[in-house]
């Protein structure tokens, strides 16, 4: 077709044509990448930071059942053991249902397997944290202390790495998310300017 031999109104009409279409496909592209970055921040809002917070409070939980040891160990009242005990049950239960929250979210492998091992280390954790209470309850006070030592802390330094690497890596997928984002926000910034300029250049 040679626009030469076209009349004037049929020119202005496939020049509107070609313009209004780019306009679409300004549009769809631009809505397109909007998607993608509002599931980036979706991702990073409503499933990874999440995640991080419940490595806070988990850490908390385990801090509270280590006082709750200690005090036990140092009060040999009774009733304040009890309280003891109470606490410790408490934040187990918290920590369990920390745990089954991000078992049915977590999807990267990486972030299953550190779950898993938290998952072991907390039951380990748990036994150990009932013997050390028999040996206390018993008045084995040295006994008790030594197996604080030698055997309870070690765990709970471990399980407390695994906590702090699991909060690490959530941070570095949200941060990977972010910076997917922001690359997608710019090349749509240069695109939509190109296709502008194109368009005001065909007009």
């Amino acid at each position: 077709m040679n626009l030469a031999n076209l009349n004037i109104g049929k020119r202005l009409g496939l020049g509107f044509g070609v313009i209004c279409l780019m306009l679409v496909c300004m549009i769809a592209t631009s809505n397109m990448m909007l998607g993608r970055i509002n599931s980036g921040t979706d991702e990073i809002v409503n499933k990874r930071m999440p995640k991080v917070e419940i490595t806070g409070r988990m850490l908390g939980a385990v801090d509270s059942i280590a006082i709750a040891l200690r005090n036990a160990m140092l009060n040999e009242e009774r009733s304040d053991r009890e309280k003891q005990v109470e606490a410790i049950a408490a934040a187990h239960k918290d920590i369990d249902a920390m745990l089954a929250d991000m078992d049915k979210s977590l999807q990267n492998p990486q972030a299953r397997a550190l779950l898993d091992r938290m998952k072991k280390q907390v039951g380990q954790y748990a036994q150990g944290q009932q013997r050390l209470l028999k040996l206390v309850n018993d008045g084995l006070d040295e006994e008790a202390r030594q197996y604080l030592t030698d055997d309870l802390r070690p765990l709970l330094a471990s399980l407390k790495k695994d906590v702090n690497d699991q909060a690490a890596l959530q941070k570095s997928i949200a941060m990977e998310k972010a910076e997917e984002a922001q690359r997608t926000y710019d090349s749509t910034v240069r695109l939509m300017w190109a296709l502008g300029v194109l368009a005001v250049g065909l007009a």
